[in-house]
């Protein structure tokens, strides 16, 4: 009886053992089972932040391999127009004259296949295109503003001139609505004291002038009983323009892989591009602007 209870005992034991060891692999195989479960979650986050961040880095990829293409194609298109303004007979008979150093190299001077500095200033000064920076300066420089005038005002009359008082210059001016962003308004003050057919003669020279002058205001008195026997006195002031100077636009762009974070927010922000030079920005890339 006694062997039996022990008996019982024993398998009791021994059944229990057997339940508390497979609680304990349950509970290990649950815990193993949560590990893999937030390793795969966080994993399956990461890779679809990893998607997201590699999608809009390739988006941004396209975009500046599309400027890069229009901007060669608008290269060609600039080369090819500067062409056409070098031999532009237009342009050259308007032209101030050519420097000593542009004779002998007529060949050189249409040449633009060569970007040197060398042969881009040699068609600057020696070819037609040395009218442009006559017509519009590309900076405000009043020295060789005032300059332009007082030429203007000896080579009137058959270049006999004008009597004329006093030629001073200032910022501002009646700009106009021809005056944009990029051109700027210098005013230049005259004043004559001559006759009226010389005057005239100096307005005309004005007028004919490659570099425009517009008048914004002029007052004329004379002496005498009428236009023709006294001497006038014509004073205006008249708006020279000159333009920005122009440089290589450099842009650059920043893909944040996550645009709240604060390294992000510290460094600007997500800076995602408008078509990178593209004459025509996709609407995606504006509604992706800062």
């Amino acid at each position: 009886m006694a062997n039996k209870k022990s008996n019982d005992k024993g398998a009791a034991i021994a059944k229990r053992s057997k339940i508390d060891s497979m609680r304990r692999n349950m509970f290990a195989a649950v815990c193993i089972a949560s590990v893999i479960l937030g390793v795969s979650i966080v994993g399956v986050v990461r890779l679809s932040k990893s998607i997201a961040f590699n999608s809009k880095v390739i988006k941004e990829k396209e975009k500046i391999i599309n400027g890069y293409t229009q901007i060669q194609s608008d290269l060609e298109t600039l080369k090819d127009n500067v062409s056409n303004l070098v031999s532009n007979e237009n342009l050259e008979s308007v032209a101030r004259y050519r420097a000593n150093e542009c004779y002998g190299n007529s060949g050189r001077e249409i040449d633009n296949e060569e970007y040197k500095d060398q042969a881009i200033e040699l068609a600057r000064t020696c070819s037609a295109l040395r009218v442009i920076p006559d017509a519009l300066p590309s900076s405000n420089n009043m020295e060789a503003t005032l300059s332009s005038m007082n030429q203007l005002l000896y080579w009137s009359n058959n270049k006999n001139g004008v009597i004329f008082e006093s030629l001073s210059s200032d910022y501002g001016g009646d700009a106009g609505s021809e005056v944009t962003d990029s051109v700027h308004v210098v005013s230049v003050n005259v004043e004559m004291q001559d006759t009226a057919d010389n005057i005239h003669g100096a307005l005309a020279e004005i007028e004919n002038s490659v570099r425009n002058f517009d008048i914004s205001s002029a007052n004329i008195s004379w002496n005498g009983r009428s236009l023709a026997s006294g001497e006038l006195k014509f004073s205006a002031i008249y708006s020279a323009y000159y333009s920005d100077p122009v440089a290589a636009d450099v842009k650059s762009r920043t893909v944040c892989a996550k645009a709240t974070s604060k390294k992000c927010i510290d460094s600007g922000g997500d800076k995602l591009g408008d078509a990178y030079g593209q004459s025509n920005a996709p609407a995606d890339a504006a509604s992706e602007g800062q």
